[in-house]
Parts: C-alpha cells; sequence; structure tokens
C-alpha cells in the first residue's frame, strides 16, 4: 500500500514539517519519518492520531492509497518508478480540494 507516500503528501500539502506532526499527533519524529517510507507495522491509533491532526479522515487516506494501488495494478507503466508514483501521489492528493 502506498500509504507512507500518501501521508507525506498530505502532510507537506498542509505544510507541516515530520516535527511538527510529530508533536501534535504525540509520536517522534522517527516514527513519522519511519511512516512514510512504508512501515509495514504501523499500529491503526497511529494512523489515527496522525489523520486528525492532517484533518483528514483515515477512510479517506486509505481511499486515496487505493486508488494509486489501482492505477499501479491496472497501468503498471505509469507507475513503474518511486518517482513516477510519489508524482502520482502528489497530483492525485492536489486535485483534492477538500484537503
Amino acid at each position: 500500500m502506498e500509504l507512507g507516500i500518501v501521508l507525506k503528501t498530505i502532510r507537506k500539502k498542509k505544510k507541516l514539517t515530520q516535527g511538527t506532526l510529530a508533536k501534535e499527533s504525540g509520536f517522534s519524529r522517527a516514527t513519522i519519518a519511519e511512516l512514510e517510507t512504508g512501515d509495514p507495522n504501523v499500529k491503526l491509533r497511529t494512523l489515527q492520531a496522525i489523520s486528525k491532526v492532517l484533518e483528514v479522515p483515515l477512510s479517506t487516506i486509505f481511499k486515496i492509497a487505493e486508488d494509486v494501488e489501482d492505477v499501479e495494478d491496472k497501468i503498471p507503466e505509469v507507475l513503474r518508478t518511486p518517482k513516477a508514483r510519489k508524482g502520482f501521489v502528489e497530483d492525485y492528493v492536489e486535485s483534492l480540494k477538500f484537503i
């Protein structure tokens, strides 16, 4: 799941640093960095706290990550590289005006 890229993109769109997000969510900056790089052992309560600070429902964050995976499954050549995935996620999140 592209959850880490999605969270990082939303955080940046909200103009928050990892440090600020960490402080406001009650986690360390290292935890935020691990999550953004794809930590597979993230706990639901961690995601809930982060989504609250980001002011984006966790269900929306999961939906964006799922949509990215759908595109990746259907048109893999579009998102072949990490840079392409990152660019796609950034464009997709930017298109969601409510975030």
